[in-house]
C-alpha cells in the first residue's frame, strides 16, 4: 500500500509520531477544526492521538531518518533474538533455536511486524522483561535491574493494560525466584531498583496524561470516549462474546504459527521444573483479561 496506513488505528499512531517528531506532545487544533475531525484523533483545542505515546515515540525515531516502517521491522528482528536467548537461558541452545524457527516460519508474526500497530513492540518489551528478570539472581551490576523495571513500564507507555498485566502476571515468578535465591538480600536490592525504575517511568506517563488531558489518571482514550476504559469501546461486549473472541484469536494464531503450539504449552506446565509454571502465568493472565 506504498507505506500508507490502511486502518484508522495506524493513522492515529502515525499522526502522533509526526507530533512527537516536532518535539510536541500535542499540536494546536486548526482554526477551523470541524474540517479536521478524524477518527481516533482528539481535536478539542489540543490535537493528538487518543493512544499513549510509547509506540509513536518509536515511529517518530523512524520518521527522523525517513523510515517510519523501520521500528516495526526492528522490533520483529530483536524479538527473534530475545526468543532465542530466552529459550537458551531456560532450557538449551537447541530449544532457543527451535523457538526462533517457529517464529521465523510464521506469516502472522511477520505481518504484525510490518504494520503500524503496536503489538509487536509490546511483545518485544514483554520478552525483554522476562529475559532481564531471569538474570537478576545471577548477574552482578545494575543493567538487568534497570531493564526489569523499564520494560514493563514502557509496555504501559505502549498499551497501559499490557504493562499492568505484565507486572501482575510476573508476581508469582518474583516470589518463586526469591524463595529459590541463594542471596536473598542482594536480590531484594535488585527488586527495589527495578520497582523504583518502574514507578519513575510510569510517573512520566502520568505527566504526559496531565499535559494532554489535564488529569494525571485520564488517558487520551478516556478523553476521546468516556465509555472506554483501557482503549477499547464496549461494542455490546458480553463474557460469552469475549470467550469466543479469545478462542478465535488463538485458533487463528495457531493456524498461522504451528499447529499444536497451544497443546505443547499446556503440556509444558506439567514439567517437574516449577519455573515453567510461573513463567506461563503471563499467557494465562493475558488470556483471562482479553
Amino acid at each position: 500500500m506504498r507505506n500508507m496506513p490502511t486502518v484508522t488505528d495506524e493513522h492515529s499512531y502515525l499522526f502522533q509520531a509526526d507530533v512527537l517528531a516536532h518535539g510536541l506532545l500535542y499540536a494546536k487544533s486548526p482554526p477551523m477544526r470541524d474540517f479536521f475531525q478524524t477518527e481516533y484523533i482528539i481535536n478539542n483545542g489540543k490535537w493528538y492521538s487518543k493512544y499513549t505515546i510509547g509506540w509513536p515515540i518509536l515511529l517518530a525515531a523512524g520518521k527522523l531518518i525517513g523510515a517510519d516502517f523501520l521500528p516495526g521491522a526492528f522490533c520483529t528482528a530483536l524479538s527473534l533474538v530475545l526468543i532465542y536467548m530466552t529459550g537458551k537461558k531456560l532450557f538449551s541452545p537447541i530449544c532457543g533455536f527451535i523457538a526462533s524457527i517457529l517464529a521465523l516460519i510464521s506469516p502472522y508474526f511477520f505481518m504484525q511486524g510490518m504494520t503500524f500497530f503496536p503489538h509487536t513492540a509490546s511483545g518485544l518489551f514483554m520478552m525483554l522483561f522476562i529475559y532481564s528478570f531471569l538474570h537478576l539472581d545471577e548477574k552482578e551490576g545494575i543493567v538487568f535491574p534497570l531493564l526489569t523495571g523499564f520494560s514493563p513500564a514502557y509496555m504501559a507507555f505502549i498499551r497501559p493494560q499490557d504493562g499492568l498485566l505484565a507486572c501482575f502476571s510476573m508476581f508469582p515468578a518474583v516470589v518463586y525466584y526469591y524463595l529459590k535465591s541463594g542471596n536473598k538480600k542482594l536480590l531484594i536490592k535488585k527488586y527495589i531498583i527495578a520497582v523504583a525504575v518502574l514507578v519513575f517511568v510510569v510517573f512520566l506517563l502520568l505527566l504526559v496524561n496531565k499535559a494532554q488531558t489535564g488529569e494525571f489518571f485520564k488517558f487520551g482514550f478516556n478523553e476521546y470516549s468516556s465509555k472506554e476504559k483501557w482503549g477499547f469501546g464496549p461494542k455490546d461486549h458480553t463474557p460469552l462474546k469475549g470467550l469466543w473472541n479469545v478462542f478465535f484469536t488463538y485458533a487463528r494464531a495457531a493456524f498461522w504459527l504451528v499447529p499444536f503450539t497451544g497443546l505443547f504449552t499446556v503440556i509444558s506446565i506439567f514439567r517437574k521444573d516449577f519455573k515453567t509454571v510461573v513463567l506461563t502465568m503471563p499467557i494465562i493472565t493475558f488470556t483471562l483479561f482479553y
